[in-house]
């Protein structure tokens, strides 16, 4: 019970030396996240995601925090002439919670109806054929009779008995399977279980390599493209000027249908100067959806 108390007061001091250190940062970089006061009018406000380095632009409130606790707030002067220094690296993360129970299972789904049962296959070939049986035993000779004239040619002895039946012969080989039947349909699929509740957190990454000095950044973005029903995934780039650095970059979308109908799929550098985003979309007749990329830029 003492370190459960312990522990958490280890870390309120923690995040207290951290909170201070990043506020002198934000201050010297013009970020206000840590006050909670952002000057929207003269300044360009991004949360860039800690692990996939992915941005997206934010018009943050005064007194609300401007990014989720995955993301770190960077800005920049809308006609900077001033060097923008990135904030510090953030402190670490808490310890993992205990693991939440597992979800039921879903029902089983009814099963499908059997399929047709498939032909019979072909007949194999005939075997081949056994051995002739033995010759049976010759009848017994009749006595010579005298010589004398050549009498009239004699009636035809009978036949021998016949001899016995040889063996079996082996079995021919056996004739190819039959084709298979034609699948029977599918049943109809039974419901989706319960999610299962979300696992641990992982560990922390390693802290990646510090980037560029800014000597001051634009955003340029990409034309915005509208689509209608027939057209359920489209993609769109933007691209740096000449001697620019690539930062980071990201994408938009909208939709005059429900926002649910269109999701962002990816979003990642597809070169060294130009972002790419790709998105689908599956809208109602008459709805229409867009597309925009954009990418952040070092001068």
């Amino acid at each position: 019970m003492d370190a459960s108390i312990t522990q958490p007061a280890r870390r309120g001091r923690k995040l207290l030396v951290v909170g201070m250190a990043l506020s002198l940062t934000l201050a010297a970089s013009g970020v206000a996240d840590a006050s909670l006061i952002y000057s929207n009018a003269t300044r360009i406000y991004a949360c860039v995601n800690k692990v996939t380095k992915v941005a997206r632009i934010v018009t943050p409130r005064d007194g609300h925090s401007a990014c989720h606790q995955t993301e770190r707030l960077v800005s920049w002067l809308k006609n900077p002439t001033t060097t923008v220094t990135v904030s510090g690296a953030d402190g670490a993360d808490g310890a993992t919670g205990p693991q939440g129970p597992a979800g039921a299972d879903g029902a089983d789904g009814a099963t499908g109806p059997q399929g047709p049962a498939g032909a019979d296959g072909a007949d194999g070939a005939t075997g081949p054929q056994g051995p002739a049986g033995a010759d049976g035993t010759n009848g017994v000779d009749g006595a010579t009779g005298p010589a004398g004239a050549d009498g009239a040619d004699g009636a035809d002895g009978a036949d021998g008995a016949t001899g016995p039946q040889g063996p079996q012969g082996d079995a021919g080989p056996q004739g190819p399977a039959g084709a298979d039947g034609a699948d029977g349909a599918t049943g109809p699929q039974g419901p989706a279980g319960a999610d299962g509740a979300t696992g641990p957190q992982g560990p922390q990454g390693d802290t990646g390599l510090p980037g560029p000095a800014l000597g001051g950044s634009v955003i340029v973005t990409s034309s915005t493209t509208s689509y209608g029903t027939a057209t359920t995934s489209a993609s769109a780039s933007a691209s740096c000027a000449a001697g620019h650095t690539l930062l980071s970059g990201g994408g938009r979308l909208t939709t005059t249908d429900t926002p649910d109908t269109v999701m962002l799929v990816a979003t990642y550098p597809s070169a060294t100067d130009t972002w790419t985003v790709t998105a689908a979309a599956n809208v109602k007749n008459g709805k229409t959806w867009t597309i925009q990329a954009y990418v952040v830029c070092a001068a």
